[in-house]
C-alpha cells in the first residue's frame, strides 16, 4: 500500500509540519500490508483553512485505479494555537476518525476497512499521537 500526504492550510496553522511528521511514519507502518485490491494507493490532503471560508470535503474512489482520495479537515483554531505537539496529535486524531469513516462512506470493495483502521489505531497509539 502506498499512502501520499499533502497539506493545503494557512500558512499559521503549520500543518505541513504536522504532516511531515506524520507521513514517513504512516508509509513506513503500513507499505507492507495488504488489505484488499479495492484500495492500493491513498492521497491525503490535511485540508487547514480559516472556517470562513467553508471548504467542504472531498472524498474520491477511483476502482479501476484502487486509488481512494481524501481531505482530513483539520480544527483550524486549535492548529494556530497549539504548539508542534499538540498538532501532530490533532492531525493524527483527525486522520484516524475521518480516514476510516470516509472509506465506509464510498463502500470500498475488496478492502478491509477495519483491519486497516486498527493498524492505523496501533501506528498512532505506539507513536502516542493520541
Amino acid at each position: 500500500m502506498t499512502i501520499r500526504t499533502t497539506s493545503d492550510s494557512n500558512w499559521e496553522t503549520r500543518a505541513s509540519k504536522a504532516r511531515d511528521e506524520i507521513q514517513p511514519v504512516l508509509q513506513h507502518a503500513l507499505e507492507n500490508q495488504s488489505y484488499g485490491k479495492g484500495i492500493e494507493t491513498i492521497h491525503i490532503v490535511f485540508m487547514c483553512r480559516n472556517p470562513e471560508l467553508k471548504f467542504r470535503q472531498r472524498r474520491k474512489w477511483s476502482k479501476d485505479e484502487s486509488k481512494f482520495a481524501t481531505d482530513i479537515m483539520l480544527p483550524y483554531q486549535e492548529m494556530v494555537d497549539g504548539d508542534e505537539r499538540a498538532r501532530v496529535s490533532l492531525t493524527a486524531q483527525a486522520l484516524l476518525s475521518q480516514l476510516p469513516k470516509m472509506m465506509r462512506a464510498k463502500n470500498v470493495e475488496n478492502f478491509d476497512v477495519d483491519a486497516f483502521e486498527q493498524d492505523l489505531r496501533t501506528t498512532i497509539k505506539r507513536k502516542s499521537w493520541m
